[in-house]
């Protein structure tokens, strides 16, 4: 539209099919280049694992291509059938004003590119101090509904945001063939070599491992004669022997409660029986105490914002307590596997099996820690996160135990990470693909560069901001990026397509730039100050992560803004730019 206005201003006598049709051979290329590579910003998107993400920039990509139609066939037929009256602004001031603009621009290049300069060499030391950060409370007002609720219920209970901690034990089934004249009373001699290999841990740890292990021995096939054919208890203690042929055996004890597996089976020296060792994840008492004590190491993280955990002991204390008739000194984990092993049958018999499988699988070899979090963000969990990675790799070792998450804080934060990061990564992408379509549709390195430097250095000053301002981010702040490129490089592109299409219709550097300001520059500003009012709206939002999202887009198209008309016509003018006529632009009289 600044175009057909030009040319109504240029002819004001010419029917208006002819000013819109001239109108339309000048900002076609334009438009399609900004078009393109406006897609390729928001598309970037695309690159995202999230599916919404993805959604948002393959529709909006999709949204500015029918724009892009829209301008190039509805626009001119309404500017022909409407035939609307240009502005009352005389054109020599309005020219006159935008020549003296660009001639000082012209005249101050290298002070302005000092300054330029100076921004970038200043700028990663405050993209240095960006970090991510998000929450979902923090995206409503302080004085919200909501938030006040949230915070009255942080104040009465644990918290009110879930991180659970999957405990997942690896199963330890092993067995095989023994002579009876290795059985004894209480105690039976088993091969090395064969508790080593079921649990793939050294021997020692591989005989540690099995304490509190359920242990069976059983004739096989059984007797017809025998009253029992099989024996079956827990193991109470195990040590490693070495034999002068290097070879180790490792001994099983069992308590004396259990009985003989010897005397109860009648076994003869002469006979061979089978045996079996296995675990049962929480009803082991050394896997039992091993979460607890991660339990207990959550407990103390208050600084990683943890307002309480329950676990496992908590369920098998209370029951244990009620079994004994509300003994207070029976308020404790039962010491003997046996009674340990019964603690969750009798739990599903007060509650119910639905309740116990919110806390325990089955099998007994997965069970839930539930952490509760008191305004829970992305670097308070980071470091929770971090700190139950390091006890697993520490205290867990050799232990069978594996930690996983769930509940929606492991979402949040899986969330927060994949949006922030694949935007990050897909913003180098972006930047290389809008520079190559810029290189290819003006078949230049040097113009495709310089469309794309407003559009890196706007990016590059919205992380510098951030950083200075301790602006974290976060999912929405992250998305300024993709919109930023997208919309900022429309100013690089018209300026330098005019810029180009003077130079074809014969006019030096000088005399180029003055042109291209008088004819494009209004129509940049006006475009510039559209989409950040737009966005500028933003900033009064009462959801701060609203308001944060416009702040930096306004930033960024100024940024923009000021890299076009400031930076390009220095750029061009200090290095050359533009001195080669372009035969790839139309030969005619540019209508300046």
């Amino acid at each position: 539209y600044s175009h057909y206005e030009q040319q109504v201003w240029l002819d004001e006598d010419a029917p208006k099919s002819i000013a819109t049709r001239r109108a339309l051979e000048e900002v076609y290329r334009p438009i399609l280049r900004t078009s393109l590579t406006t897609a390729i910003g928001f598309g970037s998107f695309a690159l995202s694992p999230i599916a919404p993400v993805q959604a948002f920039g393959i529709w909006t990509a999709v949204g500015v291509i029918y724009c892009l139609i829209f301008s190039l066939t509805a626009v001119p037929a309404l500017l022909v059938l409407l035939q609307p009256r240009p502005r009352v602004q005389p054109r020599k001031q309005r020219g006159g004003l935008v020549q003296l603009s660009a001639a000082a621009i012209l005249k101050a290049r290298w002070l302005i590119l000092g300054g330029l300069a100076a921004a970038i060499v200043a700028a990663p030391f405050g993209v240095r101090q960006v970090v991510v950060q998000d929450s979902w409370i923090a995206g409503f007002a302080p004085d919200s509904a909501f938030a006040t609720a949230t915070r009255a219920y942080n104040d009465n209970f644990f918290g009110a945001h879930l991180l659970l901690v999957t405990v997942e034990e690896t199963p330890l089934t092993t067995g095989g063939q023994l002579p009876a004249s290795k059985i004894a009373d209480r105690e039976f001699r088993l091969p090395g070599d064969v508790i080593e290999g079921a649990t793939e841990l050294p021997i020692a740890e591989a005989a540690a491992a099995l304490v509190g292990c359920w242990v069976q021995i059983s004739r096989d096939p059984p007797s017809e004669t025998e009253s029992y054919n099989e024996w079956s208890s827990w193991i109470e203690a195990v040590r490693v022997q070495r034999g002068a042929d290097g070879t180790s055996t490792v001994v099983v004890s069992t308590p004396q409660r259990q009985g003989s597996p010897r005397f109860l089976l009648r076994l003869r020296d002469d006979e061979t029986v089978a045996w079996k060792i296995w675990s049962e994840g929480i009803a082991t008492p050394s896997q039992e105490a091993h979460i607890a004590r991660l339990q207990a190491m959550i407990e103390s993280r208050t600084d990683c914002r943890v307002g309480g955990v329950l676990g496992p002991r908590d369920y098998i204390e209370t029951t244990w307590f009620i079994k004994h008739r509300l003994d207070a000194d029976q308020r404790k984990v039962p010491e003997r596997p046996f009674d340990l092993r019964g603690i969750w049958p009798l739990y599903e018999r007060i509650r119910g099996k639905e309740r116990v499988r919110e806390l325990v699988s089955r099998d007994r070899l997965r069970v839930l820690v539930t952490v509760f979090l008191k305004d829970a963000n992305y670097v308070d969990t980071g470091r929770l996160l971090d700190a139950l990675a390091a006890y697993e790799r520490e205290e867990l070792a050799g232990t069978r135990l594996q930690l996983g998450y769930a509940g929606d804080v492991a979402v949040s934060q899986s969330l927060i990470d994949a949006i922030v990061r694949t935007q990050s990564r897909s913003l180098l992408l972006s930047l290389l693909g809008i520079c190559l379509v810029s290189m290819l549709f003006l078949r230049s390195f040097w113009w495709g560069l310089l469309c794309t430097l407003p559009s890196a250095m706007g990016v590059l000053a919205i992380f510098a901001a951030m950083g200075w301002g301790q602006v974290p981010l976060g999912v929405a702040t992250s998305m300024f990026a993709g919109v930023l490129l997208g919309v900022g490089v429309d100013f690089a592109i018209h300026l330098l397509s005019a810029y180009r299409a003077s130079l074809a219709a014969g006019l030096d550097v000088r005399s180029a730039w003055l042109a291209s300001f008088t004819r494009v520059v209004p129509a940049i500003t006006t475009n510039a100050l559209s989409v950040g009012l737009g966005f500028g709206v933003l900033v009064v939002s009462r959801v701060p992560a609203n308001a944060v999202l416009g702040g930096l887009i306004v930033v960024g198209v100024f940024a923009c803004w000021c890299g076009t008309v400031l930076g390009l016509p220095a750029l061009a003018a200090v290095f050359g730019g533009g001195r080669r006529r372009d035969a790839g632009e139309a030969k005619r009289p540019a209508h300046a």
